[in-house]
């Protein structure tokens, strides 16, 4: 099968497991989410690197799939702590700016108002 063949292949495998774990977090609720969430993790996470080993290494479907599993297996602590490193430095650059913008807020907003009660004259807004 040439590689287009095999990614059209992978890409039906896919989907449908990707629309069974869909339908099962749709149908149970609440848990039901909950084992979407997991299931849907494990399948992108043991599935990473299915399409690069079909497009450049021609692999079969079931090739790749047991190969990108058996990477996986042998490199997730790696993978996984760059991709929770990354994540945690991004939430990192996000909240500090915003804690810094509150506290200015409160402290300046407090400022603000304390004075035009002084004052009298502060804009009201309609």
């Amino acid at each position: 099968m040439g590689r287009l063949g095999a990614i059209v292949a992978w890409s039906l495998v896919n989907c449908t497991v990707s629309l069974v774990v869909r339908t099962v977090g749709e149908h149970f609720g609440s848990v039901g989410r909950v084992i979407e969430s997991v299931l849907g993790l494990a399948w992108s996470l043991t599935t990473y690197l299915v399409l690069p080993l079909l497009a450049v290494e021609r692999e079969s479907v079931p090739g790749a799939f047991r190969r990108s599993q058996d990477l996986f297996r042998r490199t997730w602590g790696t993978n996984i702590t760059a991709s929770l490193g990354i994540g945690v430095l991004a939430m990192i650059a996000v909240l500090v700016p915003v804690a810094v913008l509150l506290a200015a807020g409160l402290v300046l907003g407090d400022t603000f108002f304390r004075s035009c009660s002084r004052a009298r004259r502060c804009v009201r807004w309609r």
